[in-house]
């Protein structure tokens, strides 16, 4: 008979397919963390001046997915429920303010 972990430092790590321990997972949780916290910032200075970070937050987004949840059994229910991304109806779209495209036409990064 399994004794039911009531730990709350050992209980959200090993409560997968994957279970890990707990030194695992927070050095994975706590990497990542300040992985994002850098891209965040990226992106807040990048939004004042565009010419600085230019797809790094993109890219470091991009990059921890293939690298970290793409094949992860360990997230594959979250992955599968935000795997098609939601579509704008058609006359949403082409009421939407920052809609502003039509089939063919090129989009800013389209040179």
């Amino acid at each position: 008979m399994r004794i039911p972990n009531i730990n709350p430092f050992t209980k959200h790590p090993n409560a997968t397919d994957t279970p890990e321990g707990y030194w695992v997972h927070f050095h994975r949780a706590y990497g990542n963390g300040w992985i994002l916290v850098r891209a965040g910032l990226a992106s807040m200075v990048h939004a004042f001046f565009p010419w600085w970070f230019q797809f790094y937050t993109a890219e470091t987004l991009v990059k921890m997915y293939w690298a970290n949840l793409h094949n992860s059994r360990r997230h594959k229910d979250l992955i599968d429920k935000y795997k098609k991304p939601p579509q704008c109806e058609p006359a949403e779209v082409e009421s939407h303010p920052t809609h502003n495209w039509a089939p063919g036409n090129k989009g800013p990064r389209d040179e």
